[in-house]
Parts: C-alpha cells; structure tokens; sequence
C-alpha cells in the first residue's frame, strides 16, 4: 500500500473527532514504482474503486469522489464504485499529480473530506518504468488525510 504525505486543511473545531475508517483506491493500468504511479502513454489509468472499511461498525458511507489532474478538476461520481477511467492519449510525458477528494458520512461525526495525491509519470513505453525499486502492478492504494466539515 502506498501511503503518500499529503496538506489538507480542516474545518473543524476538533480535528482528532473523526470516524475511524479506512480507505483504498483499487487502480489498474499503472505500475507503482516506490511512490510513483508510472502509465505508459496512451493507456487507460483506471481508477476501478473507491473502498471504505467502517471500523467505527455503526454505519460510515461514501457519498462522492472528485478527481483532479494536475490541480484541474476532471470528473466526479456519487455512484459507487466510485472510481474513473483517465485516457492518458494526448497527455504530455513526464510529472503530473493526480487527487481525489471522498466525502464520508458516519454516525456521529461531522462529515468528512478524505484526500489523497498521488504522483503519476507518463513514459513514452514500457521499458521506460524504472525495472529497480518497490514495484506493483495494478495497486491497492491507501488513502490517508481526512479533515472533517463544519455542519454550518
């Protein structure tokens, strides 16, 4: 699992009163090199799912997932599996960033605004993904700042 440091900034008067769940992002069409997502250019990322693990067992939901590339926002869903297709044909190589935002809804907690970033290299092939390092094809990964929302 890749856990990435991530700057959020919450809006709460009590930012350790948030639902103790966890959450993973299922993603095909990458390699993960150390902390790096690498796409071959031209291919589909797929962002598949969205998963939330409720281990506060009194009821935790996601309501909606936004997706940003490069700080531009490229699409949302309220559907679950929550997840997108990114077509990388046209995309320049090199650096990019992708984020995502998940709102969560628990029983009894404001609601809640996970994010994650994710580093992401377009190579021009194959062969140009790093073949050294912490390699995963198709990865799970996790999602790890959470700030919670004022009800107001």
């Amino acid at each position: 699992m890749l856990a990435l440091p991530v700057v959020g900034m919450s809006s709460c008067d009590d930012d350790d009163d948030v639902p103790d769940v966890s959450l993973s992002a299922t993603i095909d069409g990458a390699t993960r090199v150390d902390n790096t997502l690498y796409v071959v250019s031209g291919d589909t990322l797929d962002i598949e799912s969205i998963n939330l693990v409720d281990n506060t067992k009194k009821g935790a939901v996601i309501g909606s997932a936004s997706y940003f590339w490069d700080y531009y926002r490229i699409g949302g869903t309220i559907v679950a599996p929550y997840g997108m297709d990114i077509d990388t044909d046209g995309v320049p190589l090199g650096n990019h960033l992708l984020q995502v935002k998940v709102s969560i809804y628990a029983v009894d907690y404001s609601p809640c605004i996970w994010y994650m970033e994710y580093p992401v290299k377009i190579v021009a092939s194959e062969n140009d993904i790093p073949a050294d390092g912490d390699i995963e094809q198709s990865p799970t990964l996790a999602l790890m700042i959470k700030t919670c929302e004022d009800s107001d």
